[in-house]
C-alpha cells in the first residue's frame, strides 16, 4: 500500500514550524541589555594584570604600609610582655608564689589568646577595615589592662573569704584550690588577652592577599611580634620593674597601647581594600551567594579566606613560657 502525501496533508505541519522559525528568530534580535561600564571596568583590570603580573588588590599595600603594620605589630608584643610581667608579679602577691599559682596564671593568659583569636575568626569576613579595628583592640587592651590590678583586689577578698582560714598550706588542699586558681586567673585576665590574641589574625587579613604571600607575611608578622615581645620581657625586668614597680609597668604598656591605637587610625585612612572588597564591588554581587551558587571562578576568593585569617598564636605567649621560670 502507497501512501501520497499532497500538499494539504503538510499545510499545518509545514505552518507551525515557519511561525516556530520565526518566533525564534524575532527573539534572537532582541537588544541585549549590558552594562558597558562594568565589562569596561573589568576588561581595563584584567588587561592590567595581565601587563603587570597581578592586580593592585594581589599585590596589597606598599612597603610604607607594611612598616607601619610592622612597628604596630612590634610595639603590640613589646606592651604584652610588660603586662605578663607585672600580672605574674601581682597574681604572685595574691596567690603566693607557688608553682600552681604561676602555672594557673600563664594557662589562663594562653586560654585568652587561644579564645581571642577562635573568636574573631568567624567575624573577619565583616570586617572592612581591619586596621581601624586592630587599632580599636589596641585601646581596649590599654583600657583593660589597667583595671586588673582592680579585679586583682576583688579576686584576693574572694581568696580570703573562700579559704582564708584553712590550717594547711595552700598547695595541700588539693584540686579545690587548682581550681580556684584557675577560674580566678582566667575572669581576671580573659578580657584583656582575649583582645592581644584577636590582633594577629586581623593584620593577617589585611596585609596576605594572594596564596604566595600566606606564609612570607604571616610568618614576618609573627616574627615582628616576638622579636617586640623579647624586648619587652627584658626592658621590664631590667629596666621599668625596678624603676617604676609594678602599677608603673602597667601604666607604660597602656601608653604604648594608645601610641599603636594612634598609629593604626593613621594608617586606616590609606586602608588598601581588601580583594574580596574589590572583587565583590567589581561584580556587583553578594558574599553568600557566590559562595554557596557561584561557579568556579567566583569561588576563587572564598577558598583563599582561610588562609588569610592567619595562625591563632602571637609570639609573646611563647616568651611568656620562658619568663615564667624566672618570676617567683
Amino acid at each position: 500500500m502507497v501512501t501520497v502525501i499532497t500538499p494539504q496533508a503538510v499545510k499545518v505541519p509545514l505552518t507551525s514550524v515557519s511561525v516556530e522559525v520565526r518566533r525564534r528568530w524575532s527573539l534572537s534580535r532582541r537588544p541585549t541589555i549590558v552594562d558597558c561600564a562594568r565589562m569596561s571596568i573589568a576588561a581595563s583590570s584584567n588587561n592590567h594584570s595581565q601587563r603587570a603580573g597581578t592586580t593592585p588588590a594581589d599585590r596589597g599595600p606598599g612597603l610604607l604600609i607594611l612598616l607601619g603594620v610592622g612597628t604596630c605589630f612590634a610595639l603590640s608584643g613589646f606592651a604584652a610582655l610588660l603586662y605578663q610581667t607585672a600580672w605574674m608579679r601581682q597574681f604572685s602577691l595574691v596567690f603566693g608564689t607557688s608553682e600552681l599559682a604561676v602555672a594557673t596564671v600563664l594557662a589562663a593568659y594562653m586560654g585568652g589568646l587561644a579564645l581571642g583569636a577562635r573568636v574573631i575568626e568567624h567575624y573577619l569576613d565583616r570586617v572592612r577595615r581591619p586596621v581601624l579595628t586592630y587599632g580599636v583592640l589596641e585601646f581596649a587592651i590599654a583600657c583593660s589592662a589597667i583595671a586588673v590590678p582592680l579585679l586583682l583586689l576583688a579576686s584576693q577578698s574572694a581568696m580570703q573569704a573562700a579559704i582564708g582560714q584553712q590550717p594547711d598550706p595552700p598547695d595541700a588542699k588539693g584540686w579545690g584550690q587548682g581550681i580556684f586558681y584557675i577560674s580566678t586567673a582566667f575572669v581576671v585576665l580573659v578580657i584583656p588577652t582575649a583582645l592581644m590574641g584577636a590582633t594577629l589574625p586581623l593584620l593577617t587579613r589585611h596585609v596576605v592577599h594572594r596564596e604566595s604571600q600566606i606564609a612570607s607575611r604571616t610568618g614576618l608578622l609573627y616574627s615582628i611580634n616576638t622579636f617586640g615581645a623579647v624586648a619587652g620581657a627584658l626592658v621590664a625586668a631590667f629596666l621599668l620593674l625596678p624603676a617604676l614597680g609594678l602599677q608603673g609597668t602597667v601604666y607604660v604598656g597602656a601608653v604604648v597601647n594608645v601610641v599603636v591605637f594612634g598609629i593604626a587610625a593613621l594608617l586606616a585612612v590609606r586602608e588598601w581594600p581588601t580583594e574580596d572588597d574589590r572583587f565583590f564591588v567589581l561584580m556587583g554581587t553578594r558574599r553568600g551567594v557566590v559562595k554557596k551558587t557561584g561557579p568556579q571562578g567566583l569561588q576563587q576568593p572564598a577558598r583563599w579566606r582561610h588562609h588569610r585569617h592567619g595562625g591563632r598564636g602571637r609570639g609573646d605567649s611563647v616568651i611568656g613560657v620562658t619568663l615564667t621560670d624566672g618570676s617567683n
